[in-house]
């Protein structure tokens, strides 16, 4: 057993998992997964661990692919007779920030290396874990880069998509909109100019 594993077990053991805790368990996973050489196992946990320590996230490969896929989503659905916002919105949830996912690749980790994973496998728990996790994340923007070269150049391209915390939300309508059911929201910036905002799900 090695030492990153060691720090997961006594951070997910807290009484309480806060956003340093989150922050310190991504660090640690990503280095366990590092040491292991299984990004590719575990790509969209890495992601995660990624966007947890970057204000501001453009650099990787993962994130311009993410971005085309939500640019995807959104140009496919836009202009669709009898297509709902609430339709697009959960599109872009299922389509690319899954977090039912990210659930089950955390739980396989956790297995893989002897950790108890009643954080995970708990619905309730799990629950309270995203919630943090949400919270941490908030305000980190992950967004297009010059540097890489993306599929869309002429089209209403996604220029960047970020988790809108309530509290914190400076528009007032944006924070309106956010508060609604008390829940993370998602804000997602278009090539037209476009704000979208909708419910981030946990499923």
């Amino acid at each position: 057993m090695n030492k990153y594993t060691n720090n997961i077990k006594e951070i997910i053991a807290s009484d309480t998992i806060d956003s340093h805790r989150i922050s310190s368990m991504f660090s640690n996973i990503r280095n366990l997964i590092d040491n292991d050489s299984t990004k590719s196992k575990y790509e969209l946990v890495y992601f995660f661990c990624d966007w947890s320590s970057h204000i501001d996230l453009d650099r990787s490969i993962f994130c311009r692919d993410l971005l085309d896929n939500l640019s995807d989503v959104w140009l496919d659905l836009k202009d669709k007779d009898g297509v709902t916002d609430k339709e697009i919105i959960y599109a872009f949830n299922k389509s690319v920030f899954s977090f039912g996912t990210l659930r089950n690749e955390l739980m396989k980790l956790f297995t893989e290396h002897n950790i108890d994973n009643t954080i995970i496998s708990s619905d309730n728990e799990w629950k309270n874990l995203a919630s943090v996790i949400l919270y941490h994340l908030s305000g980190r923007t992950i967004k297009r880069n010059s540097k890489y070269k993306y599929r869309l150049s002429n089209e209403d391209y996604i220029i960047s998509f970020a988790i809108v915390n309530p509290v914190d939300e400076e528009d007032d309508i944006l924070r309106e909109i956010a508060a609604y059911e008390n829940t993370f929201h998602f804000n997602i910036i278009t090539k037209s100019k476009l704000n979208i905002v909708g419910i981030f799900f946990l499923n």
